[in-house]
């Protein structure tokens, strides 16, 4: 199987996970804070932001995983794939019981940290400790990147799947049998069996010899010395980007968490789907650059950019348009954060998902230590003004923050970080994603316009119909975008190449 051919499964089964949790998703949400109500449900994703940051004990292992992984798949060098899994496995066993310890302090620490009323104080405790129970996955962990390095993540996606609708259905079931915040911490732990059970069997599949006792074969590389500067990767990280909704809870409240989670929800699912592409191509992208053919690796860098900026303008701009009247049919008005936090979040899921394309070959490539310098000063800049500009303005703030550590550092750090380890074009890179967003915006204000004269449905029609109609409204703005890029945001030589490719694929049926 070609690198494109499980690129494009990957992405498409990344794809139709999505969409599916998506749907799952969309129709539970009223159903679970009408069970729960907004305090509960505004504590328990406050409360989940902070257990995330447990993962911050697994030390940077997997980012080293991943690298070590994608370098010895490179070199077809079985003994020391084995040897790298077994190794991971041994480590994640001993950070699993480190984070144990620590989760105990938090979780006595969790209604200081998320304040509650004082009648949910025990229930917002012993559901952190319930959410301890996910550690028991934690050894299983290294499956995970060793089939995404050996360009599998169609897999993982697909599990994925399984993992969120099971806790989508569990969580629920729960809210409904009055577990409240316990339950949505059962859930989480119940819905990750489905992933690691197929992804161990998928693994141990391809190297059965994992669990031989009498496995021999060394590490090629050092786990250990790529792991410290992917920890402080991932604590740079985890600060920059998961403390939204710890600071709103703390400087606003539970209740707020909600309204201002629920207007960014598609904002968000359609940056994962940007994201995607990076995420289904890294493989095939890295193998390239491992394998010395750096013309193609440049090549298809700049077509992933251009691809997942055209992707994520198609998706977020008429959900941008359109989010207010999206979550008035959904959960009602009164959850609506405002305008201003709709375009902010649609503003950072382009950065975000265009910046992601940027930063899997440096990481993906064990150049992990060039990254950390960048992402520690935007995250510094985006908490500090996230704490300013929420006590300032309150819901935008934290995603202000956010705004300014990518236009003001990550980007065009991430650039000469690019240029130097690969001398790559950091001209072609820009105005492979710019190019999409120019050919995007007169649309965009066209849409604004219709918007403001021309609403897409009337709200005395049934319920079923409103949707119908704005979600037609949706998929034809995203069409018209589409094709308009496609003349006029793709270059003659890859319509060229993808139509080739096309022709090909169906002449091989």
């Amino acid at each position: 199987m070609s690198r494109s051919l499980r690129s494009a499964l990957t992405f498409g089964a990344g794809v139709f996970g999505q969409i599916v949790t998506m749907i799952a998703g969309f129709v539970i949400t009223p159903l679970l804070l009408s069970a729960l109500g907004d305090v509960r449900y505004g504590a328990f994703r406050a409360a989940s932001d902070w257990t995330s940051y447990l993962s911050l004990l697994e030390l940077g292992i997997g980012g080293a995983l991943q690298a070590l992984l994608a370098r010895a798949l490179g070199s077809d060098n079985r003994t020391g794939i084995v040897a790298i899994v077994r190794a991971g496995m041994r480590a994640y066993f001993y950070v699993a019981g480190l984070m144990f310890f620590a989760g105990l302090a938090l979780a006595f620490a969790m209604p200081v940290l998320v304040p509650v009323p004082e009648d949910l104080v025990g229930e917002l405790r012993f559901g952190t400790l319930v959410g301890l129970l996910c550690l028991t996955w934690l050894p299983l962990a290294p499956f995970r990147p060793l089939a995404e390095a050996g360009q599998r993540g169609y897999l993982i996606n697909l599990l994925l799947m399984a993992q969120s609708l099971t806790t989508v259905v569990l969580s629920l079931g729960l809210a409904w049998a009055g577990w409240g915040i316990v339950g949505q911490f059962t859930a989480v732990f119940a819905g990750g069996l489905p992933f690691y059970l197929g992804v161990v069997y998928f693994g141990l599949r391809r190297y059965p010899e994992v669990l031989a006792r009498n496995a021999v074969g060394k590490v090629p590389g050092s786990l250990w010395g790529l792991s410290w500067p992917n920890l402080v990767f991932n604590i740079a990280g985890r600060i920059g980007l998961l403390t939204d909704n710890i600071l709103i809870a703390a400087i606003l409240g539970p209740s707020a968490v909600t309204s201002f989670l629920l207007t960014q929800r598609l904002v968000v699912v359609a940056q994962g789907q940007a994201q995607a592409i990076g995420g289904a191509a890294w493989a095939g992208l890295i193998d390239l650059h491992f394998r010395g053919e750096h013309v193609v690796f440049a090549r298809r860098l700049e077509q992933l950019t251009r691809l997942t900026s055209t992707v994520a303008v198609a998706l977020l701009g008429p959900l941008a348009v359109w989010n207010h009247e999206i979550i008035q049919l959904w959960v009602g008005s009164e959850r609506y954060a405002g305008a201003t936090v709709t375009w902010l979040a649609a503003g950072n899921a382009w950065c975000l998902a265009v910046m992601s394309i940027f930063g899997w070959p440096l990481t993906a490539a064990g150049n992990v230590r060039s990254v950390v310098p960048v992402i520690a000063t935007a995250s510094l800049l985006n908490i500090s003004l996230s704490v300013a500009a929420t006590l300032v303005v309150g819901l935008p703030g934290p995603l202000i923050g956010s705004a300014a550590g990518f236009l003001f550092v990550a980007s065009w750090w991430t650039m000469r970080l690019l240029t130097r380890h690969f001398q790559l074009s950091a001209w072609r890179l820009t105005w492979a994603a710019f190019r999409p967003l120019l050919v995007g915006l007169p649309l965009l204000m066209g849409y604004i316009l219709v918007d403001e004269f021309v609403p897409p449905f009337n709200r005395e029609w049934p319920r079923w119909a409103c949707w119908l109609a704005l979600t037609g409204w949706l998929s034809t703005a995203a069409t018209l975008y589409l094709v308009a890029a496609w003349w006029l945001a793709v270059p003659a030589a890859d319509r060229t190449e993808w139509q080739g490719r096309i022709r090909n694929r169906f002449a091989k049926r």
